[in-house]
């Protein structure tokens, strides 16, 4: 469930489930956060905040609250880094962090609320854009022969990326146990090292 950032990985685990005699049921809309946010009006609104994203995040979200059972795994992914940054609708009401803070207790709250129906719950935190890749082609920051040295927009400075993404989202960082509930966190060793992350597994700028 959620928006593009989860459908990017439906190939890989829809040949899971298959391989595994599981049953699998994406719903996604691209820029359409899940559950749905709060609606912002104004004439800058985002298509993550249209009415049709609204309505048919809502629409899944009742689906998933009333089928859910013992045994199910539900992966939640959205764009949370790009809806909640200085440039979004979202910080028009209060503080970014207080609509950061208020977005993800009632992303917490839909997925205890799973939890306790005895579902799984794995929430995928997405990687970090690299700006000035819109239009790249796929594997346009893989290392050849010909291209020794990668485009400087292949990478950013991970120390304050990762500093300021841990103090955004440090309640979901809480939320997990392990058990039950889970992050999935798109920073991984593969991403970001010490000092920079690189796009080199990316096929455009966010995914």
């Amino acid at each position: 469930l959620g928006d593009s950032q989860i459908e990017q990985f439906m190939p890989a685990i829809s040949s899971f489930a298959s391989r595994n005699f599981l049953s699998l049921r994406g719903i996604w809309g691209n820029a359409c956060a899940f559950p749905a946010l709060e609606e912002v009006s104004g004439a800058n609104q985002e298509r993550s905040l249209s009415a049709s994203c609204q309505i048919a995040q809502r629409k899944a979200e009742k689906k998933i609250r009333s089928i859910a059972r013992k045994g199910d795994v539900v992966f939640i992914g959205s764009y949370l880094t790009a809806y909640f940054n200085n440039g979004s609708t979202q910080a028009a009401r209060g503080t970014l962090q207080d609509a950061t803070d208020a977005y993800l207790n009632r992303l917490t709250n839909l997925a205890d609320a799973l939890v306790a129906k005895g579902a799984k719950v794995v929430i995928y935190l997405n990687g970090p854009r690299f700006d000035g890749l819109e239009g790249a082609v796929d594997g346009f920051c893989f290392p050849q022969w010909y291209r020794p040295k990668l485009n400087p927009n292949c990478q950013i400075s991970s120390k304050p990326y990762k500093k300021e993404r841990m103090q955004k989202f440090s309640k979901l960082y809480k939320w997990t146990d392990g058990s039950q509930r889970f992050l999935w966190d798109g920073v991984d060793g593969k991403t970001c090292g010490e000092d920079s992350c690189q796009a080199t597994h990316y096929k455009d700028e966010a995914h």
